[in-house]
């Protein structure tokens, strides 16, 4: 019997833009859609820390690993996340640039986004 090992590959057709946006209390998703044989095992990080799967409600791992979902995103959520996937036959990665707008919470005067004392 014949076994054949195929290294992770992504599909950069399918895959989500690498620099994304969201505002703030809105949902995304960002997609890592990847094939190899066997199929691979894909982690994600953020800022260099492993996410934990479906942790919370508020950031899920979907769809074998190849969705990563931000649901209600907060400024807490931007950052840099990375989508790795490895089988006996090698590993790929690809990184995504979250930035998450939203409204500048003023407990003092504000102007412009500078806080005026």
């Amino acid at each position: 019997m014949l076994f054949v090992s195929v290294p992770p590959r992504i599909d950069n057709s399918l895959a989500s833009r690498s620099n994304l946006s969201v505002i703030v209390d809105r949902s995304i998703a960002i997609d890592c859609p990847v094939t190899g044989i066997p199929q691979p095992d894909i982690v994600w990080t953020k800022d260099g820390q492993q996410l934990a799967t479906n942790q919370n409600d508020d950031i899920r791992v979907v769809s074998r690993g190849q969705r990563l979902e931000v649901n209600s995103a907060d400024l807490n959520d931007a950052g840099k996340y990375k989508c790795v996937a490895k089988n006996a036959a090698g590993f790929v990665e690809r990184n995504f640039q979250l930035h998450v707008w939203g409204e500048l919470n003023c407990d003092v005067k504000c102007v412009k986004g500078v806080y005026i004392i």
